[in-house]
C-alpha cells in the first residue's frame, strides 16, 4: 500500500481594505501575506480600490519583510490607480541608499521631497519591521516603525506637505521581494 503526504499552504492576507489588485510586477498571496516577487523590477504596484480624501485624518500600518532586494513600503495618495507612478507617496524601507533607511516621499514621476531616518540599533540588522503613517487631515504626516511582530512604535519622522490630495493605498516594491501582511488602514469615524 502506498500513501501521499499531502502539504496544504494555508494563504493569508489580512487586511480591512478593498479589492486588491496587482497593477505592476508579480503578485501572489501566500502564507505569509501578500508577496511581491519582483527583485529584478522597477517600482511595482499592488493597490487597493480604499480612498480617502485629504480633509480625512488615517493611520495605515503594516508588516513588511523584505525577503531579498533593495526597497519596500507602503503606498498613499496613489491620483490614479490605473497608473500609480503618476502620482504616489511611499513610506517605505531602502536597505542600499544612503547606507540603509527609512524614508517618506512623495513622487510624480521622480522624487518630489523625502524625509529620510536612520535605522539605528533596533533595526540595523532587520528586514523585518511593522511601519505606520498617520495624516492628520490637514497635511502633516507623522511615520514610525516598530520591531517585528510587535506594536512599540518609534517614531522616525513628520513632514508636512500642503499639496497633498487624498487618493488611493496600497503597497510597493522597488527592487525587491517582500511580503506584507496585516496591512490595515483606520481613519475617522472608523
Amino acid at each position: 500500500e502506498k500513501s501521499v503526504t499531502v502539504n496544504a499552504i494555508t494563504r493569508v492576507f489580512n487586511t480591512n481594505l478593498v479589492d486588491w489588485k496587482a497593477v505592476s510586477g508579480a503578485w501572489d498571496i501566500t502564507d505569509r501575506g501578500v508577496l511581491g516577487s519582483n527583485k529584478g523590477s522597477g517600482d511595482s504596484f499592488y493597490l487597493s480600490d480604499t480612498y480617502l480624501a485629504s480633509d480625512v485624518a488615517w493611520t495605515y500600518e503594516a508588516d513588511m519583510f523584505m525577503e531579498s532586494g533593495r526597497a519596500a513600503g507602503l503606498l498613499f495618495g496613489v491620483k490614479d490607480p490605473l497608473n500609480p507612478a503618476g502620482h504616489w507617496y511611499c513610506l517605505n524601507s531602502d536597505l542600499e541608499e544612503s547606507g540603509g533607511h527609512f524614508k517618506l516621499f512623495k513622487n510624480t514621476g521622480s522624487q518630489n521631497w523625502s524625509s529620510t531616518a536612520g535605522y539605528g540599533d533596533t533595526f540595523a540588522n532587520t528586514t523585518k519591521y511593522r511601519l505606520k503613517v498617520a495624516y492628520d487631515g490637514a497635511g502633516k504626516f507623522t511615520y514610525s516603525a516598530a520591531p517585528y511582530g510587535t506594536s512599540d512604535f518609534i517614531e522616525l519622522g513628520s513632514y508636512t506637505d500642503a499639496t497633498f490630495t487624498g487618493g488611493y493605498f496600497g503597497v510597493m516594491t522597488f527592487m525587491s521581494n517582500t511580503s506584507f501582511n496585516n496591512v490595515y488602514l483606520y481613519s475617522e469615524g472608523t
